[in-house]
């Protein structure tokens, strides 16, 4: 063996059988090796052939060499058809039909397979609308044999839990991200509407966006999700960051109005919004106050406490007598004949 570390790339081993199924040179590197069943380059300099000895020793090899042997070959899903042609025999006087193997056709596998994804692609939307989890694909393949066991859609049925995670996140989820931009951009006008709340479980502020326009296609104004974005702080500056960051692939000008609800922080967001377009020429946006619900709210809240009736300990005491309280509830129902019952209060709405 060379010293120091010089050992090349020898093409006599892609006739050998030990090697030829898999090892595969680098281009411009003669010192390194490709394996085309784990997909990894290895160095060959210091060892020469005793790397690729030991390369087929590994267990990642050995695991993916068996994987690859034992899949079916293309030629075993479809049946080669057989035509009958006349040659001309060399007098020219007789002819003979010969049977001949023709070319396998892929249609049926090709629809199969469409198939197979249609059936895939309609599941992951019923566990989306049915706000069913990832987890829940698990085991629904053999499901769907022993249910379908004479179906060869369900035999070739593979959403686990990690593909339909795949085919919802970067498969259905952006076609219709984009369908919704195609819409909005063919509408005249549209509003885009936010409300910031706590996320609990990831304990950030969770800032949801929506957008309401006139689409085309129904004749009617629509209002759709948009997406939600993630941050720490709810000043107006990070408002304002996330907003730009949500609404980047729409027009501008088209946008007529900002919906909000009526913290001190929307109003100086809504300020700042309007700076910003005044500088960039942008038509006006239609002001139609935030959100009335808080006013009212407000104005309830501003009432009940000049009456020092203590009407907020009131309703939560009334509250609380009836929940979890089957006997009183029935006695209630018995001695009022009424089955409604009080509604939790929240002091500050």
């Amino acid at each position: 063996m060379p010293a120091g570390g010089k050992c090349v790339f020898n093409p006599q081993w892609l006739t050998e059988n030990d090697y030829r199924n898999w090892l595969q040179s680098v281009k411009g590197e003669r010192h390194n090796a490709l394996c085309k069943v784990c997909n990894r380059k290895f160095s060959l300099a210091s060892m020469g052939v005793a790397a690729l000895k030991s390369h087929i020793k590994c267990s990642r090899h050995q695991t993916l060499s068996k994987n690859i042997s034992s899949l079916n070959p293309i030629s075993s899903f479809v049946t080669p058809a057989t035509n009958t042609t006349t040659q001309a025999s060399k007098d020219g006087n007789q002819t003979e039909e010969v049977q001949s193997g023709q070319s396998p056709s892929l249609h049926n596998l090709s629809y199969l397979s469409k198939s197979i994804a249609d059936a895939e692609i309609l599941w992951s939307f019923k566990c989306v609308e049915s706000h069913c989890s990832a987890h829940s694909n698990i085991g629904m393949n053999e499901l769907f044999r022993k249910m379908f066991c004479d179906s060869q859609i369900a035999e070739g049925y593979t959403l686990s839990e990690s593909k339909y995670r795949y085919v919802t996140t970067f498969g259905l989820g952006p076609h219709f991200a984009k369908k919704l931009l195609w819409d909005v951009q063919k509408s005249p006008a549209h509003t885009f509407l936010f409300d910031e709340s706590l996320n609990a479980e990831l304990q950030s502020k969770q800032m949801d966006v929506h957008v309401r326009y006139w689409c085309n296609e129904t004749d009617r104004v629509q209002s759709r999700y948009l997406t939600s974005l993630f941050m720490v702080h709810g000043k107006a500056e990070n408002l304002l960051h996330h907003y730009k960051e949500a609404t980047k692939e729409f027009d501008a000008s088209k946008t007529w109005h900002i919906g909000m609800d009526g913290p001190n922080v929307n109003l100086a967001f809504d300020r700042e919004l309007k700076k910003i377009r005044a500088e960039l020429n942008l038509p006006s946006l239609v002001e139609l106050g935030t959100c009335g619900l808080h006013s009212v709210h407000r104005a309830f809240q501003t009432g009940a406490k000049a009456t020092n009736w203590d009407l907020d300990n009131y309703l939560k005491k009334e509250y609380k007598l009836f929940k979890d309280s089957p006997a009183r509830r029935e006695d209630y129902v018995t001695y009022t004949g009424v089955d409604m019952f009080p509604s939790k209060f929240c002091n500050h709405r």
